[in-house]
């Protein structure tokens, strides 16, 4: 894929590691900044986190707010809405749902073109269709 990109020299390195594979490595900001005579700054950092489960897991989990009436979820916290049951029944919940979303994301967002999930592939992963998530889905 990488040998196909039309800009990928703009981005990358090429080089030959020791078992004769061709690999690349994304330049640093300096490197691109002299080749491309540009002073190109460091995007803010919005995360500390790098990867997606990381970025996912580390959100501020929902506010449950309990009532005499059971327990619901904040507005848009939670995609079960009200439910009966208490805030410790609420909080596996959150994080089966992030787990799901993890997963879908990366079905969706995976670069190899052969792995990654068509839009039909994804509308049947437990996060579209509300099935419990057990564990990494696979297309069947």
């Amino acid at each position: 894929m990488m040998d196909m990109g039309k800009q990928t020299s703009h981005f990358f390195d090429s080089y030959t590691d020791t078992f004769g594979h061709k690999k690349y490595r994304l330049k640093s900001l300096e490197q691109y900044s002299r080749e491309r005579n540009a002073s190109e700054q460091p995007g803010k950092q919005y995360f500390k986190a790098t990867t997606l489960p990381d970025i996912i897991n580390q959100a501020p989990m929902p506010n449950f707010k309990s009532t005499r009436h059971g327990t619901e979820v904040e507005k848009g916290a939670c995609m079960w809405g009200s439910l009966t049951s208490g805030a410790d029944t609420l909080w596996p919940l959150e994080l089966n749902s992030r787990a799901s979303f993890i997963d879908f994301c990366q079905g969706l967002l995976n670069l190899n073109p052969v792995e990654r999930w068509t839009p039909q592939q994804a509308r049947q992963h437990p996060f579209i269709t509300g099935e419990k998530f057990t564990k990494a889905w696979s297309v069947s």
